[in-house]
């Protein structure tokens, strides 16, 4: 029978004053964390020492397993030379561009890509900062919401709201925020917000029970960030593509106080209040 393992190391070493109960910014010290999780590989051995969540949040065996599975594609970079990436970024073109035929060069450069929200003809550049698990995650949310990823693009000039950028965006977002980024990227955002103790140990627990949660999680921020341009937007005719960073930071301001707040309950439950707020902006 396999044991349920817990671990002996405090989580954040350098904020044992202020456990990281509330939002925290990362000064010039990285947190132990930070710098744990951004070994690529890493040991299981170093995984329970680094990850102690003390005796309230600690994870379980699986529940580290799980969390170390999804870190590690976290970290895999992007490489479209790669032939599974590069039939993962045709299965978008083919969703988006149904009568066209995708480009045959080797990183499928070409300017139509623009037309969803890169900013270059060659989209690898783009997704630099993602990696493979953005692109991942792009595929997944065109594959279930065609028709809405059609309307971003269709309104993409009049709404300045690019849909590809906004994407790699909320991807990166959630590496950052569940500890799965590198020390620089904490290091660089003074005012980053990241997970709560305990919702960490709720996170790996989604985990284990479903492995898309992160895809999940990556589709109705996006869905929030979409239909909260768009109403202000409406509002403020002026309103232009400066101002996606400050919107942005509100829609993770509000995904943060969810998790805090719906994390114990479950996912399906914070799930089902992200869909009712959803549906409220979309009317």
């Amino acid at each position: 029978m396999e044991l349920e393992t817990t671990a002996k190391k405090p989580l954040l070493s350098n904020y044992l004053e202020s456990p990281l109960e509330n939002p925290n910014s990362y000064e010039d010290n990285i947190p132990i964390y930070a710098e744990f999780a951004s070994k690529d590989p890493f040991s299981l051995e170093s995984l329970f020492q680094c990850s102690c969540l003390q005796s309230r949040n600690s994870l379980t065996h699986k529940e580290f397993l799980s969390f170390q599975r999804l870190s590690l594609y976290c970290k895999k970079p992007i490489n479209l030379d790669l032939e599974d990436q590069k039939r993962i970024l045709r299965g978008i073109w083919n969703e988006l561009f149904l009568n066209e035929n995708p480009p045959l060069e080797s990183r499928l450069s070409h300017e139509k890509w623009k037309d969803i929200g890169f900013q270059n003809s060659s989209p690898d550049s783009d997704f630099r900062s993602g990696g493979l698990m953005a692109l991942k995650n792009m595929r997944v949310f065109v594959e279930t919401n065609k028709d809405l990823v059609r309307e971003i693009i269709r309104n993409q000039e009049k709404e300045e709201f690019l849909f590809a950028i906004s994407s790699i965006n909320v991807s990166f977002f959630l590496k950052k925020y569940f500890l799965m980024a590198e020390p620089v990227d904490y290091k660089q955002n003074k005012d980053l917000v990241v997970c709560s103790k305990s919702a960490f140990k709720s996170f790996c627990g989604f985990l284990h029970q479903d492995d898309e949660v992160l895809e999940k999680m990556h589709d109705f921020i996006l869905k929030d960030l979409y239909y909260t341009w768009r109403k202000k937007k409406a509002n403020n005719s002026v309103m232009n593509i400066m101002a996606f960073n400050a919107v942005f930071k509100e829609i993770q301001a509000i995904f943060h106080r969810k998790l805090i707040k719906f994390h114990l309950k479950g996912f399906e439950i914070m799930e089902k209040k992200y869909i009712e707020r959803l549906e409220r902006l979309n009317n």
